[in-house]
């Protein structure tokens, strides 16, 4: 009877667990998607608010990159962000499960646990700073390939469509 017990209770934490998951995914995405949304429309409103002289220091391409990159990569935090929580709390119910069972193997395994996410946490810093990196290089090739568009009649009109192509090919080349 202690195994069937087990086994319904262990069924239930399934279900639940479920219907947990379910739920943040679902709710997560939507408003996921409304905050990315918002703080789209709100970065674009601020920024035609700002002087012609930040125009003059700031090039369209990272402008760009910042309304489309940066605001989506918040959207993806507020998406996943709940998903940690939960990871969180079935490690430790799960630890304190181990604790009850055999206490040795749950401080093992613990200590296990614990190593692995200072290692994520090292590893997620080096590819944050290789990402951003990334996209100050995706900023710049959108800024040569928004000023050559933009002067597209210039350059078709002296004929500078070879010299044009060679500098955001070299730029392009950087990222």
């Amino acid at each position: 009877t202690a195994l069937f017990w087990g086994s319904a209770i262990l069924l239930l934490l399934y279900i639940f667990e479920f219907i947990i998951s379910y739920s943040v995914q679902y709710y997560g995405h939507i408003m996921s998607a409304s905050i990315e949304h918002d703080m789209r429309n709100d970065l674009f409103s601020h920024i035609e608010t700002l002087s012609f002289r930040y125009f003059d220091n700031e090039k369209t391409g990272q402008l760009l990159s910042r309304i489309t990159s940066d605001v989506t990569e918040v959207s993806e935090l507020a998406f996943r962000g709940p998903n940690v929580v939960l990871c969180a709390v079935i490690m430790t119910g799960t630890i304190v499960a181990m604790l009850i069972m055999n206490w040795t193997l749950a401080i093992l395994i613990g200590g296990l646990l614990i190593g692995k996410a200072f290692h994520t946490v090292k590893i997620n810093r080096k590819m944050k700073d290789a990402f951003r990196k990334n996209r100050v290089k995706a900023g710049e090739v959108s800024a040569r390939a928004e000023e050559s568009l933009s002067g597209i009649r210039l350059i078709k009109a002296f004929a500078m469509e070879d010299f044009e192509r060679k500098r955001f090919c070299s730029k392009s080349r950087e990222l």
